[in-house]
């Protein structure tokens, strides 16, 4: 690991009225950092297709994620949302001019959305096990889905080897996999896997990632925070302090960056970091889209001041670039 604090840094140090003694190392910073810096990169999920309801998310990001469905490739390091991963033809829309700047692709909820979207299946069940014939066929289409997932996968390895592939597991996967029969809907050529569980602490969830940690030590973690509020369930001020417990996770788990280079080796990003990205759903200002009510207002909604505050305050902290 090489942490660089750099110039500004000092500077934002004397602003504040701190010393920082030459003769203390980085090690040392590192361990007991100051209260204006922090360990850790942000995202913020964004659709940008969505016309007339996509925002820009300039000025609460270091990486801009997009679309792989046409949406024209960002200036700078970015995000590729990998939505057509299951298609014949993987890629075929995806407006990428240079690869070496696409940080990842994430490919959100495989199993859950292709059961649901491709086999009219919305069951809780976990569907690695039972031995009817009902329960067989849903296992069968598991296998299908992981098989075009594989073959994904390994497309953009082979396209663009230091890109990692981000998978972010639905909540129900996560429980069928810990299950003890599904295991191998996670697979050692995922570089980074996160879970999406909403309305609770970090605290609650801390297990599931340590689970993941416990099975496949050399994948990093990405974080994925609600940067929303939803009707009838957590209010805008509520969602605003679930938060730090994301934070002060990614903060004590990138002290030190020593898990070993990864598929990728040395990308220049966060290499041999435990947490990868922190990564807030979502920046939509509302969801769904008309004609339907919305349900959930993103960060970017005029009444999500409260989590944007939350947010910017720990973007605005001195991000200590880690290599």
């Amino acid at each position: 690991m090489r942490l660089t604090l750099g110039a500004p840094f000092f500077r934002l140090l004397t602003l504040f009225g701190l010393t920082l003694l030459l003769s203390q190392s980085i090690h040392e910073v590192a361990q007991k950092p100051p209260a204006n810096i922090r360990f850790f990169q942000m995202a913020l999920f964004t659709y940008e297709g969505h016309g007339t309801n996509w925002q820009s998310t300039d000025g609460y990001v270091d990486i801009s994620m997009f679309g792989d469905h046409g949406s024209a490739q960002p200036p700078g390091h970015s995000i590729m949302s990998f939505d057509s991963w299951f298609e014949d033809e993987p890629l075929a829309l995806a407006a990428i001019d240079d690869w070496s700047r696409i940080l990842a692709v994430v490919i959100d909820e495989p199993y859950v959305t292709r059961l649901q979207t491709d086999y009219n299946d919305d069951e809780e069940a976990n569907p690695c096990q039972g031995s009817t014939a009902e329960q067989q066929a849903r296992r069968s289409r598991l296998r299908a889905i992981r098989t075009k997932l594989l073959r994904s996968v390994k497309l953009v390895h082979d396209v663009a080897p230091r890109t990692r592939v981000w998978v972010n597991f639905h909540q129900r996967e996560v429980r069928w996999m810990r299950a003890g029969d599904c295991e191998r809907l996670n697979d050692p050529s995922f570089d980074v896997v996160s879970l999406d569980h909403y309305e609770v602490n970090f605290s609650a969830i801390a297990d599931e990632y340590a689970w993941f940690v416990w099975t496949m030590p050399q994948q990093q973690l990405a974080l994925v925070p609600g940067t929303h509020y939803r009707i009838d369930g957590d209010s805008p001020s509520e969602a605003a302090a679930r938060l730090q417990g994301y934070f002060d996770y990614a903060n004590t788990m990138n002290r030190q960056c020593n898990i070993g280079v990864g598929r990728a080796v040395s990308t220049g990003n966060y290499d041999g970091c435990r947490v990868w990205i922190v990564a807030g759903w979502s920046s939509v200002p509302a969801f769904p889209l008309p004609p339907d009510p919305p349900r959930y207002y993103g960060i970017l909604h005029s009444s999500s001041a409260s989590i944007a505050t939350a947010w910017l305050d720990q973007f605005l902290k001195m991000q200590a670039h880690i290599f």
